[in-house]
Order: structure tokens, then sequence, then C-alpha cells
């Protein structure tokens, strides 16, 4: 834009920086103006357009510095890319009869081998992204211990969050936001009986950690370009049968997702989508996690996770709740 103010001409420059946000169906494109400044026409004012000039430039600089923190600030905040599926995962596997091919198992061999060397995982400095009805961010510490022994621990401004755990008799989760906010338990033997949902299962939390076992009983296999799933028929929680799938990427020889699909659709998914190697093994460092049929997000960022560390026997205790609801009994 061009003004004229005492005797001189100014261009007048506006900065405008866009944003990606996402939605459940599609991309929408937002943008915001973030500064206006003012440049003096050179040749204009002598001397002081000379140093109009040299301000100008000191202020496009702080301009595109400002600009660039936002979109970046945006970006970070902004809820995680949705898509219709996993990144990994183009369609729901055909039920097929071929066994285990002999790569895809030898592959799942020595990733078991590699998986039974770990047998304890901390992380005390994890940062989640929730989204369902609205955004909220929480920090968080996990737990476990090899095979039953589980914690997690949410915390947000406002205090405890969430409390999710098990250990060699019960499994429990607890939320703040929950009404009412009880205590919720059961014994390991009534888990079919409880009808608990995946997104406050322990056993399901644990698994996305991508360390336990693969279990290759009545599966079968196919590629899926460089990576291979591992294709199981088993049942929900709540008795149904579902199509059970874990993705395996030979490079890192590493789990790097799980898939859980019931009447053909996809209900739940783990994604490891980045890994930090500790001692020679590529564990999790960022994963997406989903619950469609709850339209429920998560996105963890695990700063240095440890393996192998001695772990405090007080947290397999469940947290004392003065309400407590048994599931199942």
């Amino acid at each position: 834009m061009l003004q004229y103010k005492e005797n001189c001409w100014f261009i007048v420059y506006t900065c405008d920086v866009s944003y990606l946000e996402t939605t459940d169906e599609k991309f929408q494109l937002f943008t915001t103006t973030s500064c206006n400044y003012e440049r003096a026409s050179s040749g204009c004012c002598g001397p002081a357009g000379d140093k109009v000039k040299y301000l100008d430039r000191i202020l496009g600089f702080i301009a595109l510095f400002i600009a660039f923190t936002f979109l970046a600030t945006m970006l970070w905040i902004a809820p995680p890319f949705r898509r219709p599926e996993p990144g990994f995962l183009l369609k729901p596997a055909a039920q097929e009869s071929n066994p285990l091919r002999t790569q895809a198992l030898d592959l799942v061999q020595v990733i078991n081998q590699r998986n039974a060397a770990i047998t304890s995982f901390i992380c005390d400095d994890i940062g989640i992204h929730i989204q369902q009805k609205f955004s909220v961010r929480v920090s968080a510490k996990v737990r476990y211990q090899k095979s039953k022994f589980f914690r997690l621990i949410s915390r947000s401004f406002l205090g405890k969050e969430m409390d999710i755990g098990s250990n060699l008799e019960h499994f429990w989760f607890w939320s703040r936001r929950m009404n009412p906010p009880a205590l919720h338990y059961a014994q390991h033997e009534n888990l079919a009986r409880t009808r608990l949902k995946t997104p406050f299962h322990p056993v399901w939390m644990k698994e996305t950690l991508s360390i336990d076992p693969i279990s290759i009983k009545g599966a079968w296999a196919r590629q899926r370009g460089n990576h291979w799933e591992i294709i199981r028929l088993q049942k929900s929680a709540v008795g149904r049968p579902v199509i059970k799938i874990t993705m395996l990427d030979p490079k890192k020889l590493a789990i790097i997702g799980h898939y859980v699909y019931e009447d053909g659709k996809l209900v739940a998914s783990a994604e490891v989508y980045e890994h930090v190697v500790r001692e020679g093994y590529y564990l999790p460092s960022k994963i997406l996690i989903r619950w469609y049929q709850e339209n429920v997000t998560m996105v963890w960022h695990l700063n240095n996770p440890q393996i192998n560390v001695p772990i405090d026997p007080s947290n397999w205790q469940m947290p004392r709740i003065r309400q407590t609801i048994e599931m199942g009994g």
C-alpha cells in the first residue's frame, strides 16, 4: 500500500502467516496477520531516508523471525494430522490361510529375541497431546516391567489427570474427566467380563511401547512395501472377533505399528513415528495413538526413554481412591 506523509512516500507492508490445522474430514487453512510496518521510498528524504532504509531492514528481519516463530508454534500446538487410515496400512487384511513365510518368520524370531532382552522400560518426560472434543496437553511418566507390571500417570496444571496400571493380580484406570471419577479395577482373569474400552486398556497401552514379543500362533504374514504385517485373529476384551495386525520394520528390527480391526473397520491403531537408539535398540520417541470409535487421538513425545533399569516396586500398587468400582466381578 502506498501512502504520502510529510513530503515522503511510504510503502506499507503487511506480513501474513498461514498455518494448517486439521479436522476429522479434511485440512483447513487459517491465516493470521502477524505484523505491519512502513518503509520510506529511497531518495525522498535524504539522510533521513538512509536511516529509515536501515531501520526497514532491521524491521524486515524481525518481522520474518516473528513470522517463522509463529508458524512453528502453530504447527507444534496444532492437532496431529488426521488421516482416514494409518500411514502403514491401506486396507484391512484379508483372511488368508497361507502360513508365515520364511522371511517373515525369521524376522519375527530376531525381533522377539531382541525384545526378550528388554526387561523394563521407563520414561520420566513424556509430553502427551490429547484431542477429542477439545485439545489438551499433559505431561506423563511411564513404568513398565515385563510382563504385567505397568503404570502410566499423567498430570496437568490441575493435578493428576489419569492413572492407568496393572500388577500381578489387578489392572485399573482412573481419570479426572470421568463421571464419577472413580477407580475402576478388575482381576486379570476377568478381563473379558469387564467390557473395557480400548482407551483405558492397560494391555493395549503397554503394547504401544512395542517391546513385547510377537505372537505367531495361528498367524499369517503379508508384505506391505518394505514392511511386514503379522496378522492374527483373536477376541477383543468384550469377546468379539477382531483382526490384530502388527507391523514390522526389517531395517530397524522393531515393531512400528499395531492395528485392530472389528467388522472390517479400524477401531484402534498405534504407530511409532520416530525412534531413538539406546543400547543398540530402536525405542519409541514419538507415538501416534488413535481410538476411532471414541474419536480420541493421542500423540506421545517420549524424551530420554531408558531400558533395563530397576523400578521401585511401589509403582505397582493401586492408587488409593475413595470411590472404587470393580469391573467384571
